[in-house]
């Protein structure tokens, strides 16, 4: 029977020396994934924050032109729609109105109001559709928001090792 040989004094300080430098590399790409990751989280978090920003002021943009609207709408409803008070009354108070007056002033009133009400139904139609913009900026910015957000996730994931949810 062989007895063992002790081993080599050189061979094993050789592999422990690689050992302890693979232990290093090992380390060293650890703490690049771990800075990796924080960056990721980093760029996510940043782009989130873009994202409600920016959805935040396209819901106010879009409130402050629904009420706009609203207020348009009500004027010319209210236009639209005879005062208060009985039909004679109604009557009464117009012919009042137009009695004093020739027929060039009579045409002058129409000419304006028809004017007036071209003008208003110019400026809902204007708002009607900048609204329309505003909601389709609103959406091409939330795609592409989205679509950062998602990259971003993605880079996280890989750097976690992970593969990325299905949302």
């Amino acid at each position: 029977m062989e007895t063992p040989q002790p081993p080599n004094p050189q061979e094993l300080t050789q592999n422990v020396s690689q050992w302890l430098q693979e232990i290093s590399q090992l380390k060293q790409q650890l703490e690049e994934a771990q800075t990796a990751i924080a960056q990721a989280q980093q760029q996510g978090e940043h782009w989130r924050l873009l994202y409600n920003r920016e959805a935040e002021q396209h819901r106010q943009d879009v409130q402050r032109g629904q009420e706009r609207i609203a207020e348009l709408e009500a004027r010319v409803q209210e236009r639209r729609s005879p005062p208060m008070g009985s039909e004679d009354e109604r009557r009464r108070q117009r012919q009042e109105s137009l009695d004093g007056l020739d027929i060039s002033e009579l045409q002058h009133q129409v000419l304006d109001l028809s004017l007036e009400r071209d003008r208003l139904l110019g400026q809902v139609q204007t708002l009607e559709e900048a609204l329309e913009g505003e909601q389709h900026n609103h959406q091409k910015t939330r795609t592409e928001l989205t679509g950062a957000l998602a990259d971003a996730i993605s880079l996280l994931s890989k750097a976690k090792g992970t593969p990325p949810s299905a949302s």
